[in-house]
């Protein structure tokens, strides 16, 4: 696929931007320019992979197929740029915005080596939002996708979600408390409002939070499969058959690709997942 690289440049940029003038103006270049490269990556597939709706372009399943590959490809060539740049100032701040959830899945568990090899290096752990737009952090790792412009994102897996209850009230729950997922609070919360025939009386920020109340209070909740791993008194929910698995999202501002911050921010998190003791929390 590298060898069309070019052409899903374009593909990416129609994709983000909706209109093949806002395409073209990103790229710094023409619709005319736009629209050959479309027409031209369409015939090497042999597929429709935009469609037009009212004033814009929708990408058809199949080009959401080649917006993946083109997002890592973009990815990956970013960080192969960022390897030959100047690495960061002394005295440095990197900061790395992250769920809550996902900081407590022991997705930190590098950061101790990450702080010996940049031991000149300040680094500041935020889990409540930040706009990668107005450069409030340097890199996010959250279970939304992304949503403000000219922002490079990379799916890094799904996360797992079945029902847990603790196993010293597993015979008397009857309530539950939901935890927040992002965007996906609302199908989640369903499930189990489903199961239960009733709304949460508890919302809860935080797995550990979450697990400590469990063993207080007879509730259930959807937890991550990984997280419970390492907590033996969490059992599942026996009658509850059902599952649930919500993406995580790697981002940083288009502008800063090269920044040697984010190179670095980006490199702590692949290794992040490639040390996880776990085995991978993360489903592919």
């Amino acid at each position: 696929m590298m060898q069309h690289w070019d052409d899903l440049r374009f593909c990416l940029a129609l994709y983000r931007h909706g209109t093949m003038s806002a395409a073209a103006l990103a790229m710094g270049t023409n619709i005319a320019t736009v629209s050959r490269r479309i027409d031209r990556l369409t015939e090497t597939m042999g597929e429709t992979l935009f469609v037009k709706q009212d004033r814009s372009w929708v990408p058809t399943q199949r080009c959401h197929d080649l917006i993946t590959i083109a997002r890592d490809t973009e990815t990956s060539l970013t960080l192969l740029e960022g390897e030959r740049s100047q690495g960061p100032a002394p005295g440095a701040t990197l900061r790395l915005t992250c769920e809550l959830a996902i900081l407590q899945l022991g997705f930190l568990k590098s950061l101790p080596g990450f702080l010996t090899s940049y031991n000149d290096m300040h680094v500041d752990l935020l889990f409540r939002p930040a706009s990668l737009a107005y450069a409030e952090t340097d890199v996010s790792v959250g279970f939304d996708e992304p949503t403000e412009g000219r922002i490079m994102r990379r799916k890094l897996g799904k996360l797992l979600l079945r029902p847990y209850v603790h196993k010293a009230h597993q015979d008397a729950v009857t309530d539950w408390l939901s935890i927040p997922y992002g965007g996906h609070a609302s199908r989640i919360n369903s499930l189990m409002e489903t199961h239960f025939n009733r709304q949460s009386k508890l919302s809860v920020e935080g797995l550990n939070l979450s697990s400590s109340l469990m063993s207080e209070i007879p509730v259930a909740a959807m937890m991550p499969v990984a997280f419970t791993r390492e907590q033996p008194d969490l059992v599942p929910l026996e009658e509850a058959a059902f599952d649930d698995v919500v993406p995580v999202w790697v981002s940083y501002h288009s502008s800063r690709k090269l920044d040697p911050i984010v190179r670095v921010g980006l490199q702590f998190i692949e290794e992040s997942l490639a040390k996880d003791p776990k085995g991978g929390f993360l489903q592919t």
